[in-house]
C-alpha cells in the first residue's frame, strides 16, 4: 500500500492551569496576615480597587457594571463582625513542649529531667548535650534520664529531643508504624549514601533492586530534617492571629472567618466612570483589564472565605467530641473525610489546613492537630494513640505492684480490649507516658 498524508480531526480534554487559577489555589495556602499583605499590594498596583466602608458584593457589583450604574456601596459591617481579633503571642519549641509535659504523668525525677532536657534543644529541636553530663548535673541515674528523653521524643513536633539528623528521621517514621525494613537500613547506616545519590551502590549493598531503593529515598523525602523549624526561636516575639473561629451557640457550634485584618475593596467610582467613556481606544482596554482583574480578586476572596468555612464547619463536625469534652475525645481524622464531606478535592482541604489557625473553646490550635492518624482496632474504627495511652494507663493503675503486667502482657490486654497493638508499640506508649519497666514497677509490700 502506498504511503499517505491524511488529515484528520481528535478532541481532547485537558486540564489547563491558568495563572488566575493558580493564583486563587496560592491564595488558599495563605493566612490571614499574608493574605492582608497580598490584599493591599493589589490596592496600590490597580486603580479600579479601593478601600470600602462595608463588605461588596462582586456579583452585585459586576450587575451593576453591565447595566451602566455605578457600583453600589454597602453599608457599614454588622456590629458583630467588628471585634477584633485575639493576638496570642506564638509560643517557642520550649514552651510548646513544657505544656505537653504539664499534661504528662512522670514521676518527679523524670519530669525534672524531661524539663533539662527541652531547655538544653538547639533552635532545630536537637538535642546535641550528652545524656551522661546531663545525668552528673542532676546527679540522678541513667535510666532517669533515658526515660526522660523518651518521654519528650514522644512529644509534638516528631523528631524532637534527637541527637543525629538519622534519629530524628526515625523517630518520625517509626510513629507512622509502618514498618520499612529497607527504609529504617538506609537511615540507620547508609544516609550519607542516601545524600550522595549512590543508588545503584546502595542497591547492590542491600540486595534490592534499585527502584526499590528509590521508593525507600522517596519515603525518606517526607521526613523534615529539622523538627523546630515552624517554632519562634527563643526570645523572639512573633504573633499569631487565628484565620477561624469556633464559639459555643445555642445550637452547638458556630464557625467564624476572621477576615476582619483584610481591607474592604470596592470599585473605584471615577474609573468606573472612564470606563464607560473612555477618552481613547488604549485607555478603555486597560480600564477593562484592570476591572476584570479588580473583579476577580474580590470574587477569589469570598470563594476562599466560603471554602474556609466550610472545611472548618466539616472539621467541627467531625470532631465534635473534642469540642464538647475535651482533647482525650479527639478522633482518627483524615484529609479525605473532609473533602469528601464538603465535596473538594483533598490537596484543597491539605492547602487550607496549612499554616491556620483557629481559636476554640479549647483555646488557639492549628487546623492541622484536628488531623491525627489512627490505628487500627478489631471492630474496624481506628482509634487514636491518645484513647490507647488512656486505656494503657488504667491498665497499669490497676495491676497488683506485686505482679506487674510486662509489655507483652500490656499488650495482650489491649488486644482483648479490641486494639490491634504490638508489644514494642506498647513500649513506645509507656515510655511517653514515663511508666517505668515492670521489673522496676514490682514492689514486696502486701
Amino acid at each position: 500500500m502506498p504511503n499517505s498524508v491524511m488529515l484528520s480531526l481528535e478532541q481532547h480534554q485537558r486540564l489547563l492551569i491558568t495563572p488566575e487559577l493558580r493564583q486563587a489555589i496560592a491564595l488558599l495556602e495563605l493566612p490571614t496576615l499574608e493574605l492582608t499583605q497580598w490584599v493591599e499590594a493589589e490596592l496600590a498596583e490597580n486603580p479600579l480597587l479601593e478601600l470600602a466602608d462595608g463588605t461588596v458584593d462582586p456579583e452585585a457589583a459586576w450587575a451593576e457594571y453591565l447595566q451602566g450604574s455605578p457600583p453600589p456601596r454597602s453599608g457599614p459591617r454588622p456590629e458583630e463582625e467588628q471585634e477584633e481579633p485575639q493576638w496570642v503571642a506564638s509560643v517557642s519549641l520550649q514552651e510548646h513542649l513544657l505544656l505537653q509535659l504539664a499534661a504528662l504523668t512522670l514521676p518527679k525525677a523524670v519530669h525534672r529531667a524531661a524539663v533539662f532536657i527541652v531547655g538544653s534543644l538547639d533552635e532545630d529541636g536537637y538535642l546535641r548535650t550528652p545524656l551522661g553530663e546531663i545525668s552528673l548535673q542532676l546527679e540522678v541515674d541513667a535510666a532517669t534520664v533515658d526515660t526522660a528523653l523518651r518521654a519528650v521524643q514522644s512529644l509534638d513536633p516528631l523528631g524532637v529531643a534527637a541527637r543525629s539528623l538519622s534519629e530524628a528521621l526515625l523517630l518520625q517514621w517509626r510513629a507512622r508504624n509502618d514498618p520499612y525494613p529497607l527504609l529504617e537500613a538506609l537511615l540507620e547506616n547508609h544516609l550519607e549514601a542516601v545524600a550522595q545519590g549512590r543508588m545503584a551502590d546502595l542497591a547492590r549493598l542491600l540486595n534490592v533492586s534499585v527502584p526499590e531503593v528509590q521508593a525507600a529515598v522517596a519515603g525518606l523525602r517526607s521526613l523534615e530534617p529539622r523538627p523546630a523549624r515552624s517554632f519562634a526561636p527563643p526570645g523572639e516575639v512573633l504573633y499569631v492571629v487565628p484565620d477561624l473561629t469556633v464559639e459555643r451557640a445555642p445550637s452547638g457550634f458556630r464557625v467564624v472567618v476572621n477576615d476582619y485584618p483584610l481591607p474592604l475593596l470596592r470599585f473605584n467610582s471615577f474609573y468606573r466612570r472612564l470606563l464607560a467613556q473612555p477618552p481613547d481606544q488604549e485607555t478603555r482596554s486597560y480600564l477593562r483589564r484592570k476591572f476584570h482583574a479588580a473583579l476577580w480578586v474580590m470574587q477569589s476572596l469570598e470563594r476562599r472565605r466560603q471554602t474556609l468555612q466550610q472545611i472548618m464547619e466539616a472539621i467541627v463536625e467531625l470532631q465534635l467530641p473534642f469540642f464538647e469534652r475535651g482533647v482525650q475525645h479527639l478522633r482518627p481524622l483524615t484529609l479525605r473525610q473532609v473533602a469528601t464531606r464538603v465535596a473538594v478535592h483533598e490537596s484543597t482541604v491539605c492547602r487550607v489546613v496549612a499554616n491556620k489557625y483557629v481559636q476554640t473553646p479549647r483555646g488557639l490550635l492549628p487546623l492541622r492537630s484536628f488531623f491525627t492518624h489512627g490505628l487500627p482496632s478489631a471492630s474496624g474504627e481506628p482509634v487514636t494513640p491518645e484513647q490507647i495511652k488512656r486505656d494503657l494507663q488504667r491498665l497499669v493503675d490497676a495491676e497488683d505492684a506485686r505482679r506487674p503486667l510486662s509489655d507483652q502482657a500490656l499488650a495482650e490486654e489491649l488486644n482483648r480490649a479490641g486494639y490491634c497493638i504490638r508489644r514494642r508499640t506498647v513500649t513506645k506508649y509507656r515510655e511517653s507516658l514515663g511508666i517505668l519497666p515492670s521489673a522496676r514497677r514490682r514492689t514486696d509490700s502486701a
